[in-house]
């Protein structure tokens, strides 16, 4: 846990910058700390038995860990997935009371986080 809270105080210093910042930032300080995490949770994994539930966790992340690790080379891309999900469940509640983000070309009105295809800022 010590490794992932120091990525996220790394993203809070660097919140509200440009996406070149934030990128340049996480190449010199994330990334060698993501490098140790992986290296940390391979030794920690080979230790568990195949069918242990935190090995099959691990070995989860391990095969998306190249979307996990997207973000130390797009400043665009959050670390964490809250800002899209809260846009998310705030686009379905709206639509629970009736409101809509507006008809698109096949005039449905899809939610805000599946209607933007850019990355969040």
């Amino acid at each position: 846990m010590r490794r992932i809270d120091a990525l996220f105080a790394i993203e809070r210093t660097i919140n509200g910058q440009s996406a070149d910042h934030r990128k340049a930032v996480r190449q010199a300080q994330s990334a060698p700390l993501v490098a140790d995490l992986e290296a940390y949770m391979r030794e920690q994994c080979a230790k568990l038995s195949r069918g242990h539930d935190l090995a099959k966790a691990m070995n989860y992340m391990f095969k998306r860990w190249g979307s996990f690790t997207r973000f130390l080379d797009d400043g665009r891309v959050c670390l964490s997935n809250n800002a899209a999900k809260e846009r998310c469940a705030a686009s379905h509640w709206a639509e629970s009371l009736g409101y809509s983000a507006g008809p698109t070309a096949e005039g449905v009105a899809p939610p805000p986080c599946i209607a933007s295809s850019s990355p969040p800022r």
